[in-house]
């Protein structure tokens, strides 16, 4: 299946909203260690990507949706700033080549 570029533009910046959301969760886990509801909203951000990267033409989010959702089920603060910064790296160039077209 192709994807018109504004549909696959939507996905993206989408993601831009869920990295934002990611960094602003990394920053209050430290403060409230113990909220396991962050941690699980975390896990939700995961899951979706791990379910929609591949549709959009990205298995590459996928996987990294699949690392999310497993670093947040095992409360790794560390490995999620990790992933999160390659999320975003991912997701800028993508929005950089489809800018380009």
């Amino acid at each position: 299946m192709i994807l018109a570029k504004d549909t696959k533009l939507k996905y993206l910046n989408r993601r831009i909203d869920e990295i934002e959301q990611l960094k602003n969760y990394c920053l209050l886990i430290p403060e409230n260690i113990n909220n396991l509801e962050l941690f699980a909203s975390i896990e939700m951000i995961g899951h979706k990507l791990k379910g929609n990267g591949s549709t959009f033409g990205y298995p590459e989010l996928t996987q990294l949706g699949l690392a999310i959702e497993g670093a947040a089920k095992k409360l790794d603060l560390e490995k999620l700033r990790e992933l999160n910064l390659k999320f975003e790296e991912r997701v800028r160039n993508y929005l950089r080549l489809l800018n380009d077209i």
